[in-house]
């Protein structure tokens, strides 16, 4: 059975500003993928609108909404960042408001990129009450992790009470790090919180096992302290030289090594750890104590100068895992200071490192640390630690490092802790999956349905008249080779009518020729047309049968080309025909399937007043559907947001992929009269200002010795490039215009190419968030690509690693970029090999078999006889 997908909601995980910030999180999610399941995380990032001006509020909320949903890989994980909206106004319980309507202004699109079955969400009051609301919007279960201690953070005032009490009751499982922190929620929320099972945080025994006391390896950051001049370490001996391995090893022998890890704050409790050392000390302890972490350190270092501790204290700054892990092995026990813990980890990482633990009574601890078996627990005070700084100094090598570090693998790694989610997933998952069973077994009580496999015949419909995109080409061939029967009418302003077979698939392309049936009916009683008159009479007309039916003089002629045919299902590419496609469904009850394939009110070239037509159109045409499917996570989050529909399907534009020992070679550099040697920039499609490639010419001036630029394709502005090119002396090889060509001979052509770039510039947002053909034609050739900084692409480079973004919009920048491509070989291999592998994953193979999946899904019309 194919494991549960799970999208794991967490205001806290790592990232550029804050990288250690859910840490625990992101090691979790980490541990699960290793497993082998299928995790993405949904990130909140702070959008700061400081301010409580009314007018500053709207204008900084303006901003808000122009920030995308960012895409991005962090150490292997998926992870999607969305901004909400902090500071000013947007504090305290505000904060649970503005998470959620951030979360729900991009779930659509994340949804869209990633369908998931399951959501995780980490803490209560902002991913909790949030997860829940998206849980109960697409029917999915919910699982909540606590993390956050003390509890009573979260229920400081009645509207954080309910924010937090509404998680807790409605997520399907509740979980607790430590037993501490369950105890907390019970005494804060009551009953409600009684449901919550306590699942603690694992260790990766990878990274955080036994050394040898006698032999530790020390980390890099003792050796070479990273940080300011101002933050040297003070070493064991007092001085302000930094301490080197060969100095540890010396004080080894003579004094106990006591560590501490963390971020220094009030309630980590560190000011009374150096008190307590200070007494221990005085009773002969001899101890020394290691701070690692960053915090509020000024103040800590002046305590110990102050009390006499400062030759005793060292202070580390942070370092990574390994880093930890070696200083553990580097000291003699771990001590934990905190007045409150909820869980500890770098406790249970101590232990697995085979290192004694000294607690206070703190709470999460408590629940791994055994007192007398694995470390010592000592009260909750300045005193309790004193004691237990002497105790340990006298006993920590009574511990049995093995059986310290054995049980903790065995208990308490990330495997046994995922393997308890994976149950708890599973359990959730076939939950819902026998509820849909249930549903479905109603149904079919109720009456019959449709085999899935029975074949349909398929009428699609495009109003492309030059050339059918590849993507309606690609649909219809998948169709046919799965047993349905596929015909196309397109075009209808064609420049002459035709009839043909393509592949086992009929095509029909029509002329338009301005009349109106339905408009020479009602006028047939005007005898005289030659008069003055009559073309006023005849638009006024046709502008008053568009009013009244809904039917432009156009749309008219579409229908009646379409009613002549039999077909079970109609396939609608594109919003110019939406319309007749909702009336077609009307009159003969057939299957309406949508196929938009870009976002059509988005588009800069039409009049403001156009795309709010067009939008508002949209918006009430689209739930007539029976299907909607379009071309990228970005729209389909879009269409769902801005017409409150169910989240279209999602079909990328993707090429057909073919063998490698099948691809023909063009012999493209002997066609041009380049060199074996040359690098060949591509770029391929229709040519129009707003693609950018006026700059992509220009930019070929810079481009070194060896580089050509070679455009296929054809536009408005091919003209005005060729003059760019002839004014800057490009015109002599460097930049190279090959025309219009048929999809298998520019297929053969990419292969050979070096680099292709997609100079789309986000003039509008059907631009904004496009997904062009050639960024997938790209991928099967095996040809990295560099793009302009747009979303999607942008998302494609990151997950794949076969492309790059830059400033394309700079002649200069442009060619800077594809220098650095070719500057360096072994970036260039490493960028092709990215693509072969995104080739794989990328193409119609793929997408194919996701259209047959969604006319499976399709219900039953009337079949027009």
């Amino acid at each position: 059975m194919t494991p549960p997908r799970v999208l794991v909601l967490s205001h806290m995980y790592p990232r550029d500003s804050y990288p250690i910030g859910g840490i625990f999180v992101h090691e979790q999610v980490k541990a699960l993928r290793q497993q082998g399941n299928v995790v993405a995380v949904l990130s909140g990032e702070p959008f700061w609108i400081s301010t409580r001006k009314p007018r500053r509020i709207i204008k900084g909320l303006r901003a808000w909404q122009e920030q995308p949903l960012r895409w991005c890989q962090h150490d292997g994980v998926p992870v999607m960042y969305f901004p909400y909206c902090v500071g000013g106004v947007f504090r305290n319980f505000v904060h649970a408001i503005s998470y959620l309507q951030a979360a729900l202004r991009v779930i659509d699109t994340a949804r869209a990129r990633f369908p998931f079955d399951i959501i995780h969400a980490h803490t209560s009051f902002l991913d909790g009450y949030t997860a829940v609301q998206l849980g109960k919007r697409y029917g999915c279960p919910v699982v909540l992790t606590e993390h956050m201690g003390p509890f009573s953070v979260l229920t400081r005032n009645v509207a954080m009470r309910y924010f937090t009490g509404v998680a807790v009751r409605k997520a399907d499982r509740v979980l607790a790090v430590s037993q501490a922190l369950r105890n907390d929620m019970i005494a804060e929320l009551g009953a409600v919180a009684e449901r919550a099972e306590v699942l603690g945080n694992g260790v990766d025994p990878t990274i955080y096992f036994p050394a040898h006391p006698t032999a530790p390896e020390i980390p890099q950051c003792l050796d070479e302290p990273k940080g300011q001049a101002d933050e040297e370490l003070i070493d064991f001996s007092g001085s302000t030289q930094r301490p080197t391995p060969e100095r540890m090893r010396q004080t080894r022998s003579a004094r106990a090594r006591m560590l501490w890890v963390g971020h220094v704050s009030a309630v980590k409790g560190v000011d009374r750890l150096i008190r307590a050392l200070a007494r221990a000390n005085v009773q002969g302890a001899e101890v020394d104590l290691t701070l690692m972490g960053g915090g509020e350190l000024d103040g800590v270092r002046e305590l110990a100068d102050t009390i006499g501790m400062g030759p005793h204290v060292t202070f580390l700054p942070a370092g990574e895992r390994p880093d930890v892990a070696a200083a553990m092995w580097a000291h003699d026990f771990l001590v934990v200071s905190s007045h409150k813990e909820t869980f500890s980890l770098v406790a249970l990482e101590a232990l697995a490192c085979g290192r004694p633990v000294l607690t206070t009574a703190c709470g999460g601890p408590e629940d791994f640390v055994i007192d007398g078996e694995n470390g010592l627990i000592v009260p909750n005070s300045e005193e309790g630690l004193s004691e237990g700084v002497v105790r340990m100094a006298k006993t920590h090598n009574d511990f049995d490092i093995g059986t310290l570090a054995g049980k903790i693998a065995k208990t308490q790694s990330w495997e046994a802790v995922t393997g308890k989610l994976e149950a708890i997933y599973k359990y959730l998952a076939d939950s819902v999956s026998s509820k849909t069973k249930d549903t479905q077994k109603a149904n079919r009580a109720s009456g019959p349905t449709p085999s899935a496999s029975m074949p349909k015949r398929v009428l699609m419909i495009s109003t492309d008249h030059l050339m059918i995109d590849r993507r309606i080409l690609q649909e219809a061939m998948s169709l046919r080779d799965a047993g349905h029967q596929v015909e196309i009418l397109a075009g209808f302003e064609c420049p002459k009518p035709a009839d043909y077979d393509l592949d086992g698939i009929h095509i029909s392309r029509f002329v338009f020729d301005w009349n109106d049936t339905r408009a020479q009916r009602l006028l047939s009683f005007v005898k005289y047309r030659n008069n003055r008159s009559w073309p006023y009479l005849w638009r006024a007309t046709r502008k008053a049968l568009a009013l009244v039916t809904g039917l432009t003089s156009f749309e008219h002629f579409v229908l009646r080309q379409i009613v002549t045919r039999r077909f079970d299902v109609l396939h609608v590419h594109d919003f110019p025909l939406l319309r007749v496609g909702i009336e077609v469904k009307k009159r003969l009850g057939s299957t309406l399937v949508y196929d938009a394939h870009e976002l059509y009110h988005g588009q800069e070239i039409l009049p403001g007043w156009v795309q709010r037509r067009y939008k508002r159109q949209e918006k009430r045409l689209i739930h007539a559907v029976d299907a909607a499917i379009t071309v990228n996570p970005y729209i389909a989050g879009i269409m769902a947001r801005d017409y409150n529909c169910k989240i279209p399907s999602v079909l990328l534009n993707a090429a057909p992929l073919a063998e490698e020992n099948n691809r023909a070679s063009s012999g493209l550099r002997a066609r041009l009269k380049l060199p074996e040697a040359a690098r060949i920039v591509l770029y391929q499609g229709w040519m129009s200002p707003e693609r950018g490639i006026d700059v992509l010419v220009r930019a070929a001036a810079h481009f070194p010795e060896g580089v050509h630029l070679v455009l296929v394709g054809y536009g408005d502005c091919e003209p005005q490039l060729k003059a760019i090119s002839r004014e800057q002396g490009t015109d002599d090889g460097r930049v190279i215009f090959m025309g219009r060509m048929e999809p298998d001979e520019l297929a053969e052509l990419t292969w050979e190419a070096d680099l292709g770039v997609i100079p789309y510039r986000p003039v509008d947002l059907n631009h904004l968030y496009c997904s062009p053909n050639k960024l997938f034609e790209f991928a099967v050739a095996g040809v990295p690509f560099l793009a302009n900084d747009l979303p999607f692409l942008r998302d494609i480079a990151d997950e794949y690693g076969f492309g790059l973004v830059a400033d394309m919009n700079v002649p200069e920048a442009l060619a800077e970029a594809v220098c650095s491509i070719f500057e360096e070989p072994d970036r260039l291999a490493t960028l092709k090999s990215a693509a072969r592998k995104a080739g794989l994953r990328l193409n119609w193979d793929v997408e194919g078999q996701k259209l047959l999946e969604i006319y499976a899904r399709l219900p039953e019309g009337i079949h027009n006889i």
